[in-house]
């Protein structure tokens, strides 16, 4: 059949079709089946939620114990007020004890004379018993720098809040303090105690605290054993000062007993 007797509709039928598989083979291109992205992704997703290895667990440092809001800023306040007044009390114990040790240090070499036969003798004792006042004010000097360093770590929030390094820095300087000024203030009233071993500093200035010639000598002695015998009354309070502190780390324990889930700070 000669290509100029083909009629019109076999033509047009022709390009229909030609116009139609080449569309189809352009479409199948531009479109990428789902599979080919849907399941890695699945597969990173799943992995990645499920994962123990993955998964975010808060650092121990950064627990707090879950208590009552209300309870938790009670306890923290308590807990700064004393540490200011251990603080305050501890540097006072290292001013008085400061000042009447550096009386002694300056005038352990003077002498007084003595009107009664008119003879000169040393203002204090040659064997005068000094190292329980040394012990104590090294302990109070040991006590006022664990404070300052106590308050200064309180304006983290770790440590200023009822938390478990808060709770443990509050255990250990509580515990290092109590057991200090129980021991120190015990060396210290020892020898004071015992009428026949008046040897120590506090001991044989007020037992002279009315001497005029020692006092124009030294200075007013009746002060100076107001200052030593304030030194053993801080100790004490010092003592109940740090149990109190101690106290509080018991009442977070007990108060976080109410809810045991740990939160984030």
């Amino acid at each position: 059949m000669d290509t100029a007797t083909i009629d019109s509709p076999t033509i047009t039928y022709l390009l229909f079709n030609t116009s139609y598989f080449f569309s189809m083979d352009s479409l199948n291109k531009s479109v990428q089946p789902l599979d080919n992205d849907y399941e890695p992704y699945e597969t990173t997703r799943l992995g990645t939620e499920y994962d123990a290895y993955q998964s975010s667990t808060p650092n121990l440092s950064e627990k707090s114990t879950s208590i009552d809001p209300r309870t938790d800023r009670l306890i923290s306040r308590i807990r700064l007020v004393l540490r200011f007044i251990s603080l305050l009390v501890s540097a006072s114990i290292v001013g008085v004890l400061g000042h009447a040790v550096g009386v002694y240090q300056s005038t352990k070499d003077e002498f007084v004379t003595v009107k009664a036969g008119n003879i000169s003798m040393k203002v204090w004792l040659r064997n005068m018993k000094m190292k329980p006042t040394y012990v104590l004010l090294i302990v109070a000097s040991i006590a006022t720098l664990l404070s300052i360093t106590i308050i200064i770590a309180s304006f983290s929030k770790a440590v200023r809040r009822v938390t478990n390094i808060g709770n443990l820095a509050t255990a250990i300087v509580s515990m290092i303090c109590t057991i200090l000024w129980l021991v120190a203030g015990a060396y210290y009233k020892s020898d004071d105690a015992n009428d026949a071993m008046h040897f120590n500093l506090v001991s044989y200035v007020c037992r002279h605290q009315n001497n005029e010639a020692l006092s124009m000598q030294i200075g007013n002695m009746h002060v100076l054993c107001g200052e030593l015998r304030y030194a053993w009354w801080a100790v004490l309070l010092m003592g109940t000062v740090e149990l109190a502190s101690s106290a509080t780390v018991g009442w977070g324990m007990l108060a976080a007993r109410k809810k045991v889930s740990y939160s984030k700070i």
